[in-house]
């Protein structure tokens, strides 16, 4: 057969869809289980920020209550809440479930706290994707209130 023919003819149309299909599922496949590794850590990270809030949120400021006395809003203490948060993070041993895990921000103001985490997202298929990795940042805010 010539070449010619050869090109005019189908022969071979078929495998050469199955292929281009292919590569187009295994691209949707990659993509799908990268989204969800992040939507997953994110929520895990959801959860590291709502323990370290809770946490500061003990973090009472005694020597305010003894001046002022106990009212509705109970003032906290920020170095004091810094060391709950370390501790917290050490006790449950966050660390090591993040690459490159840190705490952005402790911030009391008089009774609330609002503790900010960051962390570089797990994708199982990076290596596609080259140096960029996102970051997942996560917040999160506690009230220490009498009632």
């Amino acid at each position: 057969m010539r070449l010619g023919q050869y090109l005019r003819s189908d022969n071979g149309s078929v495998m050469v869809l199955g292929l281009g299909l292919s590569i187009a599922a295994l691209m949707v496949v990659t993509l799908s289980v990268n989204v969800t590794s992040v939507w997953v850590a994110r929520h895990s990270l959801d959860s590291v920020a709502d323990g370290c809030a809770l946490a500061a949120a003990q973090a009472v400021d005694v020597r305010a209550i003894y001046r002022q006395g106990v009212t509705v809003r109970i003032p906290l203490d920020q170095s004091l809440a810094r060391q709950y948060v370390s501790s917290y993070l050490t006790k449950a041993n966050v660390r090591t479930q993040f690459t490159d895990f840190r705490v952005r921000s402790v911030r009391v103001t008089h009774n609330q706290v609002r503790v900010e985490v960051e962390a570089l997202s797990p994708l199982p298929f990076g290596y596609l994707m080259g140096r960029m990795r996102p970051v997942i940042v996560s917040a999160a805010s506690a009230v220490n209130i009498t009632g």
